[in-house]
């Protein structure tokens, strides 16, 4: 199995956890991914993060109690711009650095990948960007809710039932190294 095949899997597998446990917390979020990282040995970050409308990011922020944000020029945290739609990150796989609220969809190189992760119901891949160390690709499953998916026909359908995503950050030489070396 590829390496690509491989995260698609392990992303089905933490789609049921958030599918058969509505209060996924945190920790419940950090344990299981922390299980399963045999699954994911080249993701460098796993990350659930909800579909939030420009109408209810108020109400996400007040519950969350901080700021949608983004990084800006220098790494400074800077809050989100007004958009139509936000991806903040509420659960993450490890804790070293808190990311609680960044928002995904703030950044140009994951945005189309993962809004036509959406429209299309599909895994999909972002292109591959440089970070300070290596270049990195982000990898996006859409989560539904209780939806069957077979009923999601169109993307109006998918488009106003989706919850959240799936994200996970690889390293691009790690998981096409093979490919890339022969």
């Amino acid at each position: 199995m590829s390496e690509v095949e491989n995260n698609l899997a392990a992303s089905f597998v933490i789609l049921g956890l958030v599918a058969s446990l509505p209060n996924v917390d945190q920790n419940i979020w950090q344990a299981f991914t922390s299980q399963t990282l045999f699954l994911r040995p080249h993701v460098q970050s796993l990350v659930y993060s909800l579909r939030v409308l420009a109408d209810q990011r108020a109400a996400i922020e007040k519950q969350y109690n901080t700021t949608i944000y983004t990084y800006g020029s220098g790494g400074i945290k800077v809050p989100r711009a007004n958009a139509s739609e936000y991806a903040p990150v509420v659960y993450q796989s490890a804790l070293n650095t808190s990311i609680l609220l960044l928002d995904i969809a703030g950044y140009p190189f994951f945005e189309p990948a993962l809004f036509d992760s959406r429209d299309t119901g599909n895994f999909t891949l972002s292109p591959p960007f440089p970070t300070s160390q290596t270049w990195r690709m982000g990898a996006f499953l859409p989560y539904y809710g209780n939806h069957n998916s077979s009923t999601l026909t169109t993307v109006s359908l998918r488009d106003q039932d989706d919850v959240g995503y799936i994200v996970t950050v690889l390293n691009v030489a790690d998981v096409f190294g093979e490919v890339i070396d022969r």
